[in-house]
């Protein structure tokens, strides 16, 4: 599912502006590009351990790491005294030469679990990274069965833009963990 941020009353389809003040400030955030080599080993043992709460065969490196190489994007980290707390991969740059430049596109988001507050805050950091970037609209596909999560995205303003079917054999759903907040463009 895509979705884009609502301001206030007219809706004009753009993000909203995200004042500095505004952001929780016992929040630091990062990126990928802009660590050291040494920053970026730590960031990526980080992220895969956050990985690895939700899916034990998760690893987000090699992404991160084309993300970076091929300059598609970034990837941002939420620390709170200095344990990570959230982890977006994200594309920044168009896919094709005709496509506007106006998306950031979340690959995959990943929330520590039982952070119950965090999703309002990480969308605001998402908001100013599109504002940074000059990108009027946050994509972030969201998996119906992580209800929780997607309750709380439209909770925020996001609305949904498409939808997608997928079907499952009787008896044999796909289940999230009721805790988790683990977004992926690849579910």
């Amino acid at each position: 599912m895509g979705f884009q941020k609502r301001p206030t009353p007219p809706f004009d389809g753009c993000v909203p502006p995200v004042a500095q003040e505004a952001l929780p400030s016992n929040l630091s955030v990062c990126f990928y590009s802009q660590a050291d080599p040494a920053e970026r080993m730590r960031l990526l043992a980080a992220a895969d351990a956050l990985a690895r709460e939700h899916d034990p065969g998760l690893s987000l490196g090699e992404e991160m790491d084309r993300i970076d190489r091929f300059k598609y994007g970034d990837t941002m980290f939420v620390f709170e005294e200095g344990k990570l707390l959230a982890c977006a991969l994200g594309h920044t740059e168009t896919y094709f030469d005709e496509e506007p430049a106006r998306y950031l596109k979340i690959l995959i988001l990943l929330l520590k679990s039982g952070a119950h507050e965090l999703p309002g805050q990480v969308g605001a950091l998402l908001c100013s990274w599109a504002n940074q970037r000059s990108l009027d609209t946050v994509c972030i596909r969201a998996p119906l069965r992580y209800h929780r999560a997607f309750r709380q995205l439209l909770a925020l303003g996001f609305r949904v833009c498409h939808t997608e079917l997928r079907m499952t054999l009787k008896g044999h759903h796909e289940v999230a963990d009721p805790r988790g907040f683990y977004l992926s463009k690849w579910e």
